[in-house]
């Protein structure tokens, strides 16, 4: 049975083997979900959204792999943990930050997952600059979070081949451990 695209059930028979399940879980985050939005992105001016929801499922699930833990009851904390690390922001007030990650949370993720529209201080624009921009007011309250989704898909990629060569090296131990918590979790019936 095909377990991605370019591996079958047969390459995980050696449970063991953690390179074989890197393997497979690099083609699947490509083939399943980056490599389809790159084909939307050529194929269509309007993908924004489904571009976006496909950087916004990394997020999460990459701190699940990274910390081999379930995010159940969670989620928040681990949406804001993997955006930090995806996307760093240089800012001294990093109450500011985890507000508008708050923010991001709520009008962003929340918006796309549950209701399959962003919410109202969120505008998608190929021609923004960064891939999230986060305006405030005076106060420091959220006003709009501007989204390249272009960008975002870009710094998500570039994530995954520095997370993977970091996985691929024996001398990381516990992010190796965490990698294999994780696969256990999601292999679990």
């Amino acid at each position: 049975m095909k377990i991605s695209r370019h591996y079958s059930d047969y390459h995980l028979k050696d449970n063991e083997n953690i390179e074989s399940r890197i393997a497979v879980y690099e083609d699947q985050v490509r083939g399943w979900f980056l490599d389809q939005a790159r084909i939307l992105e050529k194929a269509s001016d309007h993908g924004a959204f489904v571009l976006l929801l496909i950087v916004l499922s990394y997020i999460e699930a990459h701190v699940i792999f990274y910390k081999g833990e379930d995010s159940e009851g969670q989620s928040k904390a681990f949406f804001r943990e993997g955006f930090k690390a995806i996307f760093p922001r240089k800012t001294d007030n990093t109450d500011i930050l985890d507000k508008a990650l708050n923010d991001l949370y709520r009008e962003v993720r929340c918006g796309l997952f549950h209701t399959g529209m962003v919410r109202g201080k969120v505008i998608l624009s190929g021609g923004f600059t960064s891939s999230f921009e986060i305006i405030t007011d005076a106060s420091n309250s959220v006003v709009q979070i501007q989204v390249n989704p272009h960008k975002a898909l870009n710094e998500i990629e570039d994530h995954l081949a520095r997370y993977l060569m970091r996985l691929r090296n024996p001398d990381e131990k516990q992010l190796r451990s965490n990698f294999s918590k994780a696969w256990a979790m999601r292999h679990q019936n």
